[in-house]
This record gives structure tokens, sequence and C-alpha cells, in this order.
């Protein structure tokens, strides 16, 4: 009794054991029958180490118009009405279909080989509709001397609503494109009303725009990009010459709660460009210069109240690199001249204030060396110094980095 009991036990362990076997083997069969993005697992070389590979996809335009299919290895491409365009396996053309749905031989010579959105046989005049292999109008076109004139219509495949409506006169476009999602809503407009270009408008599902380009000015293109909640995100202007040679571009960014960002003034033919940045409130945060993708030690910094903050720039008078910097209620801390265009070179002259304006420290270069003076708040200096040429550099390094030398420095002259 006690060895068929364990007997017993045995058989049910092991049919326990393939039952988990075939789950885990017909899991994924099963979830591929219901699923919109499945996968299999294919355990290689009876190693641990298992790949992942996606057997069923599928891919939406804006409007849920099925754009791409796959099942395994056999993939599917749809074209913006919704029409099958062709179909592959492993990554080969198996299948080509027409803007009809007709599936077409390869190098049968047929002549809707080529059709597509824009190769619809021409007429020399009068109008020319295609339909879907179910006889739904696909495209009602309408010609004079070989051009498009007059009303085009497109439609979505095997469906009443139109795709696009477009207006030629002899073959060149004129007055407003229209573009539709499959739910009706405008997606595009084109408006040719214009004499030097025209105003592209995109928009959202629900009738928000998304972006407009505008090349209606002469010379110019301005780009204007939205988020979904109406509010700006991006400004965009190019400026061009007679021959279309790029001189210019200038973006802006924004928040999506209507704040700007940053400002970018690029001039092309210098090679300069202008950095921006803001603060929520909309005053200047910061403005600094690049030249060539360098950046320039000349640039600005302001505090949120639009008072100063620091400033560096070359001063061509003189020729020397200053540099300032500012309290928060606009005295001036710290000024710093630099010989020569920029500050890596040597220091000719600094001072520093305390925050009501008064000043604190000054050091002048000479020849044999430079002048300290402290002053801590005095009109005329408590303390004065001269520092001979050796010693110059270290010092005045030390003092300009360092409180502690700075508090030492001032303990020292007010213990006289």
């Amino acid at each position: 009794m006690s060895m068929e009991r364990n007997g017993g036990c045995i058989v049910a362990m092991l049919g326990a054991i393939a039952v988990i076997l075939l789950i885990w083997w017909i899991a994924p069969l099963i979830l591929l029958l219901g699923g919109e993005m499945l996968y299999h697992r294919h355990v290689m070389g009876g190693s641990s180490n298992s790949t992942v590979v996606e057997v069923h996809k599928k891919e939406y335009y804006p409007d849920e118009v099925l754009m791409y299919g796959r099942d395994g290895e056999i993939e599917r491409f749809y074209r913006r009405d919704g029409s099958l365009k062709r179909v592959e396996e492993n990554g080969k053309i198996i299948e080509t279909y027409d803007i009809t749905g007709k599936l077409l031989e390869e190098n049968s010579g047929d002549s809707t080989y080529i059709l597509d959105e824009e190769n619809i046989p021409k007429k020399e005049s009068g109008e020319q509709k295609i339909y879907t292999v179910d006889g739904e109008l696909l495209y009602d076109y309408n010609y004079k001397n070989w051009k498009l004139d007059g009303i085009q219509k497109a439609y979505f495949y095997n469906s009443p609503q139109p795709q696009f409506e477009k207006e030629y006169q002899e073959g060149t476009p004129v007055g407003i494109h229209r573009y539709f999602y499959k739910n009706g809503d405008i997606e595009r407009e084109i408006d040719f009303n214009f004499e030097n270009g025209n105003i592209t408008t995109e928009y959202f599902i629900g009738g928000q725009k998304s972006e407009v380009i505008d090349t209606s000015k002469k010379n110019q293109k301005e780009i204007t990009i939205y988020y979904t909640n109406g509010n700006l995100k991006e400004n965009i202007i190019e400026v061009y010459s007679e021959d279309m040679e790029k001189l210019e571009k200038i973006i802006v960014e924004y928040e999506e709660n209507g704040e700007k960002i940053s400002k970018e003034h690029h001039w092309l033919e210098k090679g300069i460009s202008e950095k921006t940045d803001f603060y929520k409130n909309g005053n200047t945060k910061s403005v600094e210069y690049i030249k060539d993708y360098m950046k320039l030690p000349i640039e600005k910094s302001f505090y949120e109240n639009g008072n100063p903050k620091s400033k560096s720039y070359y001063d061509k008078e003189s020729g020397n690199f200053i540099s300032e910097e500012f309290y928060e209620n606009g005295n001036l801390s710290v000024k710093t001249i630099y010989n020569g265009r920029d500050s890596y070179n040597e220091v000719l002259y600094h001072i520093e204030y305390n925050i009501n304006g008064e000043k604190y420290y000054e050091m002048t270069r000479k020849e044999d060396g430079v002048v300290e003076k402290f002053y801590l708040g005095e009109k005329e200096p408590v303390y004065e110094r001269v520092l001979p040429k050796e010693e110059v550099e270290e010092t005045f390094q030390e003092f300009q980095g360092n409180t502690y030398i700075r508090d030492m420095v001032e303990k020292t002259i007010l213990s006289y």
C-alpha cells in the first residue's frame, strides 16, 4: 500500500509539471489571439536567456485610421485613406495594391501598377473618377488641357468622408486646400491666396491649431507651433536674401502655461548668435553671445526684479575687457578691468562696493606692481599698501577668492 501511494504521488507530481509546461508554451498563443500588442518567448540553445520578439502590432494615424499592422513575419502598410498599399514578409514585398484596392502583379505591365495618390491617370479635359474595387468613389478629379482644373476631391477608402478638397486653375493651386481627419475634423489647410507664397495650418483632432507655416511674406518664413491647450510652444522666423540664402533665424520658446522660456537670434552670415533666457514673470534672466559655435565672454544676467546682476563686455574705446557685478537693489558690487579682449588676461583695475554703494576695496595696477586701498565704507582709504610685481598675482587672487583672507585683512585694519 505504501509503494502504491508513493507511486500515485509521483504520477500526480509528473502530471502537474506537464500541465505547467503546457501552459508555459501555449499561453503566448492564447494571448496572441486576443490582444493588440503581444509577444512570444523564444529560448535559444537551452539557455535561460530569452529573446522577446514582437509578433502582433498595430499603428494608427492621428484619427485612428490604421497605418501599419504586423502579424508574425507579415507586415501590412496602409495609405492615409485607409487602403492597403503593400504586404511584406521578412522585409520583402510580396503583395502591392493600387489605390482602388486592386492587387497588382509584379512586372505585369498593368497601367495601374503605379497608380497612387499623385499618379492618377490624366484626361485631356473633363472629369476623372476613380472607384475602389467595391465600387465606392475614391477620387473625383477634373482636367483641362491635361492639367488639373477646378475642384478636386478624394475620399477615405470605402467611406463617404472626404479626405481632401483642392482647387486648381490649369495646374496651379488656388484658393484654400483642405485636408480632413476621418471623423470630419480639419487636419490641414493650405491658403494659396498670396503672391509670394502660402500659409499652411495644421490642426489637432478637435479643431485646435497645432502648427502654422507662413511663407506669404517676401524673403521670410515663419513657423508657429502650439500646445494642445492653444498656447504658443515655439515661434521661428527665418529671413532670406533675394537668392534665398538664409540670413537670420529667430527662435522663441514658451512653457505650456504661456510663459516665455528663451529667445535665440542667429545672424548666419556673421556666425553670431544671441541667446536670452527669461524668468517666469517675463523679465530677462540672462543674455549670452556665441561666435562660430563658441560661447563668447560677452554676457549679461539680471535679477528677477529686472535689475542687472552681472555684465561682461569688450570696451572698444579703451581696448579692455570689463566685468561688473551688482547687488539685487541695483548698486554696483564689483567691477574689474582686464587688459585686452577677455578675462584671461591680467587685471588692470578692480573695485568693490558694499550693498549701500560705499566703496570697500580698490586695486590699481602700476608698472612695478599694484596699489591696494581698503575703504571699509569710508570715503577715504583706512589702509593702503603697495605690492611689488613679483607678489601681485598670488596675493590678489587669494584676496579675490578667499573670504577668510578678506575677513583677516579687514580685522587687521580695524585693529589699528
